[in-house]
């Protein structure tokens, strides 16, 4: 018993995380397999008293769920995270992630100025490239991010 009150207080840590998501409800799945769901919105919060889950909700009142009849305890999120959809004129480094080069697409004008920073702010590279079939030698620098500036494009490259 005291490892399934264990692991519940471990889910509790990880719900406090989870209010900052969106989150869209609290299922509970009991070994009689019948399922409760909450919204979170209406959860107040959440308290392991003894052998019990107390689930205090905003209307004010309380739904108590014993200990031993709680098979699983699932958060339902939703990451909030949409498809960016890229037009063919809009600047990208590639490939990206990169080993040994770079190439910079959809950059206008000739002799364009680029340079390579890492996230410390640091200038790790400089080059005039001459047209966008020209290539950037990336084998150099260590594994990391970096921001690219070319011209005044901001963009951004993984090194792997």
């Amino acid at each position: 018993m005291n490892f399934i009150k264990s692991n519940l207080l471990l889910l509790l840590f990880a719900f406090s995380g989870l209010l900052n998501a969106q989150t869209n409800s609290l299922s509970i799945l009991k070994l009689d397999h019948l399922t409760q769901d909450f919204e979170i919105s209406s959860v107040s919060k959440l308290t392991f008293a003894t052998n019990v889950l107390n689930i205090n909700l905003n209307a004010g009142s309380t739904e108590t769920i014993s200990l031993s009849d709680i098979q699983k305890i699932t958060f339902n999120t939703v990451s909030g995270i949409n498809n960016i959809t890229l037009d063919e004129n809009t600047a990208v480094v590639y490939p990206n992630p990169a080993t040994n080069f770079i190439r910079i697409k959809n950059i206008t004008g000739n002799n364009i100025e680029v340079n390579i920073y890492n996230l410390s702010g640091v200038r790790v590279l400089n080059k005039t490239l001459h047209n966008q079939t020209e290539t950037l030698d990336v084998s150099g620098l260590s594994n990391g991010i970096y921001i690219v500036k070319a011209n005044a494009v901001i963009l951004k490259f993984s090194k792997l």
